[in-house]
């Protein structure tokens, strides 16, 4: 019955996605020319000792590995350790998620992170460098992909908690993957979203909501699109749906069509 369900809904919905300042609010963007891309980061680390980013944040350690390059302030010791083994996660998953996308490792460019011990920093460099509020937005924020070839994320919670870091390392990861898949392009909101969820195996945040789905149906296209909780609520179950439905290779045909329909509509 849900399967039924989502699949009339599926098809309406496609036929019809160091730290200062204060924020704005929400803008949906993506800038190729932001997270510092101006300067070389390593070059910056190797000569003058560290880099900082918009709001003041000082990198001062990075590691290169095959397929990334992350960023870290060393002040904090146990940093190192939380660097390392988020390369050894991304790298682990790499051919995986690449992979279920059908994305050649040819067409990948080497994906820049930037790693944040403390919400704050983050949140302050969001502010700066991609012009909205993560505070703006009713979800328990952890990370952004800020371009095709960068993301930044953060070791703690704005309430001090510790993230799930293979969690949040993978779902920025996958946005990083489907922008390779589109070059370079946003995708329909709740499939961007959906995405990643699915391929972190973050089942958990959506099965509360599995009810009321079946009650009330998908909200409308313009409610999935706006409302930022929604895009993440349903988004997994839909992309659940396709998978189960028609199999993993049809998401990557799915992404880039629901691209072309995005622009014409």
């Amino acid at each position: 019955m849900r399967k039924w369900m989502l699949l009339f809904i599926l098809c309406v919905c496609v036929c019809v996605s160091g730290c200062e300042n204060k924020g704005t609010t929400y803008k949906e963007t993506t800038n190729e020319n932001i997270a510092n891309d101006e300067i070389n980061k390593k070059e910056a680390i190797d000569k003058e000792g560290f880099f900082e980013d918009s709001a003041g944040y000082k990198f001062d350690k990075y590691i290169v590995s095959d397929h990334f390059e992350l960023y870290y302030n060393s002040k904090n010791e146990l940093n190192k350790f939380y660097a390392t083994n988020s390369i050894k996660i991304l790298e682990e998953e790499y051919n995986r998620i690449l992979e279920f996308l059908s994305v050649d490792s040819t067409n990948m460019p080497i994906v820049k992170i930037n790693m944040y011990d403390e919400y704050e920093c983050l949140r302050q460099s969001i502010i700066s460098e991609a012009f909205f509020d993560p505070d703006d937005m009713d979800i328990n924020f952890a990370g952004v992909m800020l371009s095709k070839d960068t993301f930044y994320y953060t070791l703690k919670h704005k309430s001090g908690k510790s993230v799930d870091l293979e969690t949040v390392l993978v779902h920025e990861f996958v946005h990083t993957v489907a922008m390779a898949l589109t070059n370079g392009k946003m995708q329909i909101d709740w499939l961007w979203e959906g995405t990643a969820r699915y391929l972190t195996e973050d089942t958990d945040y959506s099965k509360v909501y599995y009810k009321e789905l079946i009650e009330k149906g998908i909200p409308d296209r313009y409610l999935l699109k706006r409302n930022v909780k929604y895009r993440y609520n349903y988004g997994y179950s839909m992309v659940e749906f396709i998978v189960e439905t028609y199999g993993r290779e049809k998401i990557s045909r799915f992404v880039v069509g629901l691209r072309r329909y995005r622009r014409s509509s």
